[in-house]
């Protein structure tokens, strides 16, 4: 999983990650794998995408964030920023949670553990893509 086929370099150009690192930086992160778990809490590049999916070619990219990964309280994927530029947005939804196939039953509330893990799938939907961390 380590190999260098599955490695990239990103440079930190601007302030975005200014809480955990200098502009200029250069980061090296690995993809995820197919069904790889991510725990709660692991920092994560985010690609996140300008238009929805479609089948005439590759999506485009809009931005690429980096920040914690974590689930809001109606169990959405979302990146949690980590800068203080209050021009980027402090939560942002990598993935939507899958719809309750309950209809209006309400269901027991389980709160997430703080060591718990996600298994990401990416959907052609998502609004982003948690490809590398």
């Amino acid at each position: 999983m380590f190999e260098a086929a599955n490695c990239f370099a990103a440079e930190v150009f601007d302030d975005s990650a200014d809480l955990d690192f200098e502009p200029g930086t250069i980061l090296f992160a690995r993809r995820l794998g197919p069904e790889a778990p991510v725990p709660v809490g692991a920092k994560v590049l985010a690609r996140f995408f300008l238009e929805p999916a479609t089948h005439s070619g590759p999506r485009t990219t809009h931005e690429i964030l980096y920040g914690i990964v974590d689930r809001n309280i109606v169990g959405d994927l979302v990146l949690i920023t980590r800068t203080r530029n209050r021009l980027v947005p402090r939560n942002v939804l990598i993935q939507s949670a899958a719809p309750s196939r309950a209809g209006f039953a309400e269901r027991a509330i389980s709160p997430l553990t703080r060591d718990a893990s996600v298994l990401y799938e990416p959907r052609p939907d998502d609004p982003a893509n948690c490809s590398a961390w």
